[in-house]
C-alpha cells in the first residue's frame, strides 16, 4: 500500500484536524515500506497518529488490534488505499463530539480509476442530528444495503459485546456491518460525504479475478456470521425491522458464494472449493439460510438446479450468464444511489 497510503495519511493529518481525533495506523506485516511512511505522519501529528506494527494477520486481525488500544469515543475505519474527504471529516467531527449513540451513519463517494465519482447519499427520509430508534430506521429497505465506508460504531459498545473479526481473511467488512447491529440500540445521520472509497485498482479485494480465488475467505467470514447468528439471537431480543435486515444480509451473502462459485470459478478450483460440504454444513448450522437461498431471485435456480443433479451449469451458460449478471448489476447500481 506505500503507493497510496500518503494520500490515505494527507487526507486525516492535515494542520486543521483536530486533536481530539485519533489515527491508529495498523501495519500488518507489510514488506514495503508503509511502516516508514505512517512514522513520517507519527512525526508530523504526533498528537494524532499511532502506530501498531505487527505480524501479518490480514485485515479482520488489524481491527482487532486497534480496537484493543483505542481511546477514541468512536470508531470508523479507513482502509489504506481509500482516503477521507479532510473537510468532511472536520464536519463529522464536530457533528459526533457531542452525540450520545450507538451508531453514526455519513454519506460516502465512489471514486473510479477513471475519474469519476458517485455519492452514495443517506436517504431523504432521515434527518440529520436526531437520533433515531434503530428499529425505524431499518423498517427503510433501502438501509439493508449498508456499507462499512458509511459508518461508525460507539467504540464502548463493540468492547461490551467483546467484537472480535475474523482474522487471517479478507472480506471480514461484511461482519462489520452484521454482528454490531445485534445490539445497536439507536443511530444518528450526519450530512458529511466523508469516505472515499477507491473503485477499479487492479488487485484490490473486490476486483473479480481476486474475489473469484478468496472465496474461501468469504466462507470462513459467512459462517463467522451465522454462527454470531444463531448463538445471540435469541439474547439480543431482535425487533422486527433488525431481524430482517440481519436475515437479508445473511441470505445475501450466501447466495453470492455461491453463484460466484457456480459460475465465475474455474473448474479445477471449483471441484477444490467443494461446493458440496459448504452447502452440508450450511444445512446443518442455518437451515432458514440454507432454504432461503434456493428461492430468493432468479440465481436462487442455479442452486436448486446445482442441489438437484450436482452438476453446474456449462462453460458457454456461465459466461453467458456471468457476462448478462454483470451488465444488470451495474445498471441496478446507477438506479439505486443508495446501494
Amino acid at each position: 500500500m506505500e503507493k497510496y497510503l500518503p494520500r490515505c495519511l494527507d487526507s486525516v493529518t492535515r494542520e486543521d484536524v483536530p486533536d481530539s481525533l485519533e489515527v491508529i495506523v495498523v501495519n500488518d506485516g507489510s514488506k514495503d515500506s508503509s511502516l516508514n511512511i505512517a512514522r513520517e505522519y507519527e512525526s508530523k501529528r504526533p498528537d494524532v497518529v499511532r502506530i501498531i506494527d505487527k505480524e501479518n494477520g490480514n485485515y479482520g486481525s488489524c481491527v482487532n488490534a486497534a480496537l484493543k488500544i483505542a481511546t477514541g469515543k468512536y470508531i470508523k475505519m479507513l482502509d489504506a488505499d481509500d482516503w477521507y474527504d479532510t473537510d468532511e471529516l472536520i464536519k463529522l467531527i464536530s457533528g459526533i463530539v457531542n452525540s450520545e449513540c450507538d451508531m453514526f451513519v455519513t454519506h460516502y463517494r465512489w471514486e473510479f480509476v477513471s475519474g469519476k465519482e458517485t455519492c452514495i447519499k443517506i436517504s431523504d427520509l432521515w434527518s440529520f442530528n436526531e437520533i433515531y430508534d434503530v428499529d425505524k430506521v431499518f423498517s427503510n429497505t433501502e438501509f439493508f444495503r449498508l456499507q462499512m465506508h458509511q459508518i461508525g460504531y460507539r467504540t464502548q459498545l463493540l468492547r461490551d459485546i467483546g467484537y472480535v473479526q475474523t482474522e487471517g481473511i479478507s472480506y471480514t467488512d461484511a461482519e462489520w456491518t452484521f454482528i454490531p447491529l445485534f445490539h445497536v440500540k439507536n443511530v444518528v445521520f450526519i450530512d458529511a460525504d466523508v469516505y472515499r472509497y477507491y473503485v477499479g485498482r487492479a488487485g484490490q479485494t473486490m476486483d473479480p479475478s481476486v474475489v473469484v480465488k478468496s472465496l474461501s475467505h468469504e466462507v470462513k467470514s459467512l459462517f463467522a456470521m451465522l454462527n454470531y447468528k444463531y448463538k445471540h439471537a435469541k439474547d439480543a431480543e431482535l425487533l422486527p425491522n433488525v431481524k430482517r435486515y440481519l436475515d437479508f444480509r445473511a441470505n445475501n451473502r450466501a447466495l453470492n458464494l455461491y453463484f460466484n462459485a457456480l459460475i465465475y470459478m474455474p473448474n479445477t478450483a471449483f471441484e477444490q472449493f467443494n461446493l458440496k460440504a459448504i452447502d452440508d454444513n450450511l444445512k446443518t448450522i442455518a437451515l432458514p439460510e440454507y432454504n432461503a437461498i434456493a428461492h430468493y431471485d432468479k440465481r436462487s435456480y442455479l442452486i436448486r438446479r446445482w442441489r438437484r443433479t450436482g452438476h453446474r451449469p456449462n462453460g458457454f451458460v456461465r459466461y453467458f450468464v456471468g457476462k448478462l449478471f454483470s451488465v444488470y448489476s451495474n445498471l441496478k447500481k446507477r438506479w439505486n444511489v443508495h446501494r
